[in-house]
């Protein structure tokens, strides 16, 4: 095994080997799989894998067997029952050292019945940050899987992913039980990709500048929308001799969506036009240009979309395209459901009973089952409830009557926060600062003043400036906080309880709201 580590994986693998709860965020394409590689390699037990996509499953499964490094299996739909049968014999009798499967397989009883008894070393979560903005209502089972450390006796956890602003991290560790965590995280900002917003009076605009300046633009690229039907629509439209465009949705045939893969992958010049179900785990290096016709929900997707292209560290453009006056159609991560105190209650008075597990409830209660896993995370917190390794909701410690005004403001405050991501989207798209220093600032490094390499910088002839760091504040309602961007008519500012405030410095000077303090935390 040849493999150059960074200072920064280096410190990742030290500390998943001394067996500490890591997590990991680094940019997409910085090497966060080679750190579970190497420390897998150096293990001698089994390492699972969590990953949220069979293709993305299956590429590192390929990948780990080319290195030589231990075999790996996948436990997925792919391939049909015996192959699948194969992977749980080979995990069964130790001849499998990686295994990389979905969250949902942990709740299937035959996967639960083999690593039960397996000798499980590391669990890892790859692209971590699904557990916030995919968990509560597409893919609920990555909140469960804090609960399922038991069943495999409580290996360490290796969390990874490209983007995680302070709060997610926090749910991270939550959602998987993780303790005493090792946080590796490193700086936001790609120096290699510019970031352009360009306002259109209409849609058509859009459209039609978006085809010239792709047109104009050599390599392979990438185009998000908000829609099903407009993936192909566009495809149709940028689809060139020298160079292929094809559509990609979460709705095409799995045959269809491995040609894309493949086609992406190639050496071949392609414009994929992909709703938000295209690229997680895409190793795509020489990716040229994104343009996105929607505005992700959170700044989280479009820090997470944009940063697939440039992976090669060569010059990449982020082109995000805003039309005046349209309300944007990617909604349902952002607009994720939050339980109300009613479905606790419920939840509370079935618990320890005959019919609490998870499935039991979501049908008895007519509720999804995000929305249950999020309730009972809540009732958790507070000591009334906790959720078992056989997924079932157990009677705690504490009296949920007690904890009633406790649970209620934990619910008003998710939801705030919420409401406050899409609001930091909107006052992105609008605002005339630096683009890369709200990112940062966004995401929990506000290392950076003026980047220049957007399009604000650049049409204001700023060059590169640092900042002062992070800035802790207290303010006289909303508490502490941290200081994510002041340009000096605002100043915007993700408080610990309430999400993300912007204010009037005006009125924070005139009412004396605002503290400097030091950290706390």
């Amino acid at each position: 095994m040849d493999i150059r580590l960074t200072s920064v994986q280096r410190r990742a693998i030290e500390s998943v080997i001394a067996g500490r709860d890591t997590l990991l965020v680094s940019p997409t394409g910085s090497g966060k799989s080679a750190v579970y590689q190497v420390a897998g390699a150096l293990l001698e037990g089994i390492t699972v894998v969590v990953s949220p996509l069979i293709a993305l499953q299956e590429d590192q499964c390929l990948r780990l067997n080319e290195m030589n490094i231990g075999t790996a299996v996948t436990v997925n739909s792919m391939g049909g029952n015996r192959r699948r049968a194969d992977a749980l014999r080979q995990i069964a009798s130790g001849a499998a050292q990686f295994a990389l499967l979905g969250p949902e397989q942990l709740r299937t009883s035959d996967v639960r019945d083999v690593l039960s008894s397996a000798a499980i070393d590391r669990l890892i979560v790859d692209e971590a940050h699904c557990i916030d903005s995919w968990g509560p209502d597409l893919r609920p089972d990555f909140l469960a899987l804090g609960a399922t450390r038991p069943l495999l006796r409580n290996p360490p956890v290796l969390a990874l992913t490209a983007t995680a602003a302070p709060h997610v991290r926090t749910e991270i560790a939550r959602a998987l039980r993780m303790v005493d965590v090792e946080e590796v995280v490193t700086e936001v900002e790609r120096e290699n990709i510019d970031i352009i917003i360009r306002r259109h009076a209409d849609r058509q605009v859009a459209i039609d500048e978006m085809q010239r300046q792709i047109d104009a633009t050599d390599g392979r690229g990438l185009v998000y929308v908000g829609s099903r039907r407009e993936t192909t629509e566009l495809a149709d439209l940028l689809d060139r001799p020298h160079r292929r465009a094809v559509a990609y949705h979460g709705s095409l045939r799995s045959a269809e969506r491995e040609k894309v893969h493949a086609l992406f992958r190639s050496e071949q010049p392609v414009v994929v036009v992909a709703t938000n179900a295209f690229g997680l785990g895409i190793d795509a290096p020489d990716v040229r240009f994104v343009h996105h016709l929607d505005a992700p929900e959170t700044i989280d997707s479009y820090y997470q979309e944009l940063g697939r292209a440039g992976r090669d560290g060569d010059a990449a453009t982020a082109v995000l395209h805003v039309t005046q006056g349209r309300a944007g159609s990617r909604r349902f991560a952002a607009g994720a459901s939050v339980p109300d105190l009613h479905l606790c209650g419920a939840i509370v008075d079935r618990a320890g009973t005959a019919d609490a597990d998870l499935e039991s409830l979501r049908r008895d209660l007519g509720c999804p089952r995000g929305r249950v896993l999020q309730a009972v995370r809540l009732l958790e917190d507070a000591g009334v409830v906790h959720l078992t390794a056989d997924l079932a909701v157990a009677r705690g410690d504490e009296d949920f009557d007690e904890h009633r005004d406790h649970i209620c403001q934990a619910i008003e405050q998710r939801a705030a926060l919420l409401a406050s991501r899409r609001e930091m989207m909107r006052s992105f798209v609008e605002s005339d600062a630096c683009r890369w220093s709200l990112v940062t600032g966004y995401l929990g490094s506000p290392e950076l003043e003026t980047c220049g390499h957007c399009d604000t910088c650049g049409d204001l002839d700023r060059g590169r400036s640092r900042g002062e760091g992070e800035v802790r504040v207290r303010h006289v309602e909303f508490g502490e906080g941290s200081v994510v961007d002041n340009d000096g008519d605002r100043i915007v500012v993700l408080f610990d309880k309430v999400g993300y405030k912007t204010l009037s410095q005006k009125l924070v000077a005139e009412e004396d709201l605002l503290d400097e303090i030091s950290d706390t935390r």
